[in-house]
């Protein structure tokens, strides 16, 4: 799960290389941060790592497919969102959570139920994982979201020219740690491989994630992540969560969790809470760039400066709306370096929410289920009417069965469409051709076949 929900290091990459061929100003219109209070702009990649050489190129991550890292996706899907007894039809909290990961044969969740000394608890786990990752008991409910916490770090390691097997350091230069791993082949001769780790963690092939277009020569990049911990909890914490009988108990046992971070939704018969759960790197104040971009190791102010308290971990307890939900959006507005992450997996949907939740008073099992599978399009309601205001209404008809009249029949069902997005309709259909078009042509004149890598 670590592995699949940690994505900043695709995003340092990709971030990296626009960074190349587009001004700071340019890149923060194709990778913005997220709304909030104004963040200092990003350097030229150029000026972190000098040497390295400009390609319009797509990015390859060079993931095969038995590989357990998913390609980078453009955004979230995860829903989790809880209501307060006096926002309950029946007088109990409520709870509803739809965690979205790749669709998959055989299935990632499977349904258990588990009879402890504490009690009965069902949900949805992972074979193998011994512990309902999402679920309830008699007394307590939780769910998850992704969490999007910039927990992994890309660093620069400049090599000793006079030997390969040291790399330089604030105070001169250390030897790789390193060890060899034989793998065996069936019908061929076994495979050596060597494998070497810095002091900031394991050294990555530059054929992977397509580094080696972000790496200058003499260098080799080392990765940074909460996930290689040797103290990981996180199983511990997963079990004692399912014997918490309330919710204090459930947030001390989010104390444990290591990888992946994740937004643990909690509701028991007294009220609801939502913890950010997963170890926060702390970074140093003068990190040269914050940890959205890749950096020479040598810089002392590079890399993690160990892990920040978990009482900085974002929480949110009984709130006064009676309403908590996360949508893979961001959960909180504060500075580098207690600011969780630069990228979040929605600014859309949230919206969506919101609205939902405040359409009323007080909610049901019935008005939560209807919100799941609520289909409306928040970004396709807020783009169309600005890209096609001055469009809707173009005079005369045009003669039946030309592209003309095409277009005018396309752009009178958008002007009428309230954004459902109904697998029976059109204008689903016609609304994303448009956008992707729009996209696509926004920035290709820019960045030429590298746009290929803003699309799916």
């Amino acid at each position: 799960m670590a592995l699949q929900l940690s994505g900043s290091l695709q995003n340092e990459v990709l971030r990296a290389r626009t960074s190349l061929l587009l001004p700071s100003e340019r890149l923060a219109d194709i990778l913005p941060d997220d709304p909030g209070d104004g963040i200092a702009a990003l350097p030229d990649y150029a000026l972190l790592v000098p040497g390295v050489v400009p390609d319009f190129a797509p990015v390859d991550f060079a993931l095969g497919p038995l590989s357990p890292i998913a390609e980078p996706g453009l955004a979230g899907a995860s829903n989790a969102w809880a209501a307060m007894p006096a926002r309950s039809a029946a007088g109990g909290s409520l709870l509803a959570n739809d965690p979205h990961m790749d669709l998959t044969a055989p299935t990632i969740w499977y349904l258990a139920r588990l009879e402890l000394q504490s009690g009965a608890v069902i949900g949805g786990t992972i074979p193998g994982v011994p512990a309902v990752l999402i679920g309830r008991s008699e007394r307590l409910g939780w769910g998850l979201t992704s969490a999007y916490v910039d927990d992994q770090d890309l660093l620069i390691e400049e090599l000793n020219p006079d030997n390969p097997e040291e790399y330089r350091t604030p105070d001169g230069w250390a030897t790789f740690q390193s060890r060899q791993s034989i793998i065996t082949v069936a019908g061929a001769a076994p495979v050596t491989l060597t494998l070497r780790w810095s002091r900031n963690g394991p050294i990555l092939p530059g054929s992977q994630y397509d580094l080696d277009s972000i790496t200058p020569e003499g260098h080799v990049a080392a990765l940074s992540w909460t996930a290689l911990s040797g103290a990981d909890t996180s199983i511990t914490a997963a079990v004692r969560l399912m014997m918490a009988q309330n919710i204090p108990e459930a947030l001390e046992a989010g104390r444990l969790v290591v990888a992946p971070a994740q937004n643990l939704m909690l509701a028991d018969a007294d009220g609801i809470a939502m913890q950010v759960v997963g170890a926060l790197p702390a970074r140093d104040p003068a990190h040269p760039s914050q940890g959205r971009l890749p950096v020479l190791a040598q810089n002392p102010a590079a890399g993690f400066k160990g892990i920040l308290p978990y009482e900085v971990n974002p929480r949110f307890v009984n709130p006064a709306s009676g309403l908590l939900g996360n949508t893979n959006n961001k959960t909180v507005d504060r500075p580098f370096p207690e600011h969780v992450s630069f990228d979040w997996g929605d600014t859309q949907r949230i919206q969506r929410w919101l609205t939902l939740m405040r359409a009323r008073e007080v909610h049901t099992r019935e008005s939560f289920i209807e919100a799941q599978l609520d289909t409306v399009n928040p970004t396709a309601r807020a783009l169309l009417p600005l890209i096609g205001g001055d469009l809707w209404f173009t005079g005369e008809a045009a003669p039946e069965a030309t592209p003309e009249r095409l277009r005018q029949r396309a752009l009178s069902l958008l002007g009428n469409w309230n954004g459902e997005m109904n697998e029976h309709l059109p204008e689903p259909l016609i609304a994303e051709a448009w956008l992707r078009a729009l996209m696509d042509r926004l920035i290709r004149d820019e960045l030429g076949a590298m746009a290929d890598s803003y699309t799916q």
